[in-house]
């Protein structure tokens, strides 16, 4: 080697670049100036020969070979050296060619910096992951990730040979984020980040802001297209104003596209198929699920391979986006549902990824075989609210139905008594946690006062919908599963009985009120159709029927509003009576005006445990209506005394022939009658086994 090139070559550098062990590969790699003229350093592993290319007139100067694990110098008295590529040859006669990544070294944004530090970066995406952009009029794609407890992060692809030791990234300020800008990268490209440890331990992780993750097996994330988002839907967050008033009737449909889609399918019939569903059912807004599954990756059955990539094996982003747009059009809000509590503990993922616990609670056991969040460390909590943030301007998400709420409030989620650290006060509250909630919708409030936020919670609470400045966490509205779970409960006993277990009837109403409810049937759990449902009846399939018959009218009937699946029934009985519950909700003020106040519901016989019959009013401003419901096996008559002598007529009965029954609607109206002995008004009603009746006051 020439003395000259030698003695500009700072060697204990080089060898941390040949030991992969650098964090700041910029400061030796690439073109650097020095004492009359540029000094060009390489490294490409195994490579014999290496030359640099001058792509604007396409001269060509051979490099020196420095060290023979591969590094490579080139020393020229040219200051100006316009953009220029390497051809590297190795042993075996092959060639490959390598832009030039350590020319450019991405800027630290002294204002990023400062909002990641304080925990209030609330558009990490945009700052985070691989990104097509220009720099210096280069196109090409730039690579950033938070690894602070790393000693070394490369991207690794294919066009590195997946070898971590070529695109070594540069330590971006003292805070732990790692950059590179690869020029002339194109997006579809796969990549992974390989990170090494001080202890010399090598690994693979996907980027944790992901937008695609490649289709089929594998897992290595995808470089999205510069346009990814870009969309016009100037329907967003204005298609109905009045979804966050509790005087007025809400159906949320709970869907999953994989319902709607077929393979091959067009993006404008898919879209009108969907939307065609959707006004038929009259849902005044739609909570899309599942988007970012993998139907065939084993490996993420319980939850998603990255919180950003939103898509699965058959849809395209654009097909969302189109399909969103087409909703939007119509008038109907958007929510997406998304889980913030938990990630799969796969080996590429999250999981111990930059050699500590740096995603993942302190107590990292798998609880229904996922790892929740490390709520107390300040960057995974502004990780997670960008998430949130992420869904709302990217994919246009009028309301966000956040998943895994009780995961996320409570350390003993999943843990039997004694079997979990308390907090410091001794109690179960994950603070941490509490603190991401309570933030989480005060910001996203604060910044779109449109959106709706609904917590999935599975515990008792009296909390989550209270404001945070009454020491709230800030929810419009709860998902009440334990409505659903008593309901199913009480169900499962034989209708002989049920009497005995009449409490767990009634006791549904008791929280109906210290929240603001969505009652809801997950789909998860019972199904598109009624043979999930099924399962959790007794009795022959008939039967069953007529069960399921019950669970619908009493969800509907009941106070709160509304969250139903996609259903698809088999039997044209059940199909008729959906159609008709929901074409009743919204023309009886009475099941919804008052669903937030207690003037909106009232007992009028909850302890007929003898014939396992509940009977209550629901009051609109001007309406009123009698619900009945008997869920006994034998026909009897109900009498049920009430406070004046008026007339009700009949406007529903499980029992009608349309509905598979025996019936028609009676054409008489029910008069509430005193008689002599006995001075209180009283109505009389024959009730047949399994069934529910809607009777309305005649004004």
């Amino acid at each position: 080697m020439d003395n000259k090139l030698y003695k500009m070559m700072n060697w204990p550098e080089i060898e941390s670049i040949i030991y992969s062990e650098c964090d700041h590969p910029h400061e030796i790699l690439g073109k650097h100036s020095v004492q009359g003229g540029s000094l060009i350093q390489a490294f490409f592993p195994g490579a014999s020969a290496c030359s640099i290319s001058i792509l604007s007139s396409g001269l060509k100067f051979d490099m020196e070979l420095a060290d023979d694990e591969g590094f490579f110098a080139y020393w020229t008295n040219d200051k100006d050296i316009p953009e220029y590529e390497y051809t590297v040859t190795y042993e075996d006669g092959s060639k490959k060619r390598f832009a030039e990544c350590y020319n450019v070294l991405p800027k630290p944004d002294k204002a990023v910096f400062e909002k990641l530090y304080a925990g209030v970066l609330y558009d990490m995406y945009d700052h985070f992951g691989a990104k097509e952009t220009d720099v210096k009029g280069i196109r090409g794609t730039l690579f950033t990730v938070y690894a602070p407890m790393a000693e070394r992060v490369s991207v690794v692809s294919d066009f590195n040979g997946w070898d971590g030791r070529i695109s070594q990234m540069s330590r971006i300020g003292e805070n732990g984020v790692f950059s590179i800008f690869v020029p002339r990268l194109p997006a579809g490209t796969l990549y992974k980040y390989e990170i090494k440890l001080r202890s010399g331990l090598t690994y693979l992780k996907r980027d944790p802001f992901a937008r695609e993750i490649e289709y089929g097996r594998g897992t290595a994330c995808v470089v999205p297209e510069n346009d990814y988002f870009s969309w016009s839907d100037t329907k967003f967050l204005t298609t109905y104003k009045g979804f966050k008033d509790h005087d007025k009737p809400f159906l949320l449909g709970d869907l999953d596209f994989r319902d709607f889609y077929e393979m091959g399918m067009a993006d404008s019939v898919f879209s009108e198929k969907l939307v065609r569903f959707i006004k038929d059912k009259r849902y005044t807004a739609v909570s899309l699920n599942n988007l970012s599954m993998f139907s065939n990756k084993e490996n993420c059955e319980k939850g998603v391979l990255s919180l950003f990539a939103l898509s699965n094996e058959d849809m395209s982003v654009t097909t969302v986006k189109k399909a969103v747009n087409s909703i939007h059009e119509n008038g109907i809000p958007v929510f997406f549902t998304i889980d913030l509590s938990s990630f799969i503990p796969d080996q590429e993922g999250l999981k111990g990824f930059d050699g500590r616990k740096l995603y993942e609670a302190e107590d990292d056991r798998e609880t229904a075989g996922l790892i929740t969040f490390n709520f107390n460390n300040k960057y995974v909590r502004n990780y997670l609210i960008s998430a949130a943030f992420f869904y709302v301007k990217n994919f246009h998400a009028d309301g966000l139905v956040i998943k895994g709420t009780d995961r996320i409030r409570y350390l003993s989620y999943g843990h039997t008594d004694g079997d979990y650290a308390t907090n410091m006060f001794g109690g179960p509250e994950n603070p941490g946690g509490e603190e991401l909630l309570k933030h989480l919708n005060s910001i996203l409030h604060k910044k779109h006062p449109e959106i709706v936020t609904i917590a999935a919670d599975s515990y008792y609470s009296n909390d989550l919908t209270k404001i945070p400045e009454e020491d709230g966490f800030g929810f419009d509205f709860k998902l009440s599963n334990n409505f659903h779970t008593m309901l199913t409960a009480y169900m499962s006993n034989d209708p002989m009985v049920r009497c005995v277990h009449h409490s767990e009837l009634t006791n549904m109403v008791l929280n109906a009120y210290c929240e603001e409810f969505f009652l809801c049937l997950p789909r998860e759990t019972y199904g598109t159709d009624e043979f999930r449902m099924c399962e959790f009846m007794p009795g022959p399939f008939e039967e069953k029927v007529r069960e399921i018959k019950l669970v619908l009218c009493t969800l509907f009937f009941g106070p709160d509003k509304k969250s139903i699946p996609f259903y698809d029934f088999n039997d044209p009985g059940l199909d008729e009576l959906m159609k008709a519950l929901i074409d009743l909700y919204f023309e009886e003020k009475a099941l919804y005006e008052y669903d937030n106040s207690r003037e909106g519901f009232e007992w009028i016989d909850a302890i007929d445990s003898e014939h396992s019959t509940v009977s209550f009013k629901r009051k609109g401003k001007l309406d009123e209506l009698i619900v009945i419901g008997n869920f006994s096996n034998y026909e009897h008559e109900v009498n049920l005394s009430l406070e004046e002598k008026t007339s009700y007529i009949e406007i529903l009965d499980t029992e009608e022939k349309r509905f598979g029954g025996k019936h028609n609607l009676s054409s008489k109206a029910f008069k509430v009658t005193a008689k002599k002995d006995d001075p209180r008004p009283k109505l009389s009603v024959k009730m047949a086994p399994l069934s529910f009746k809607l009777l309305k006051k005649m004004l």
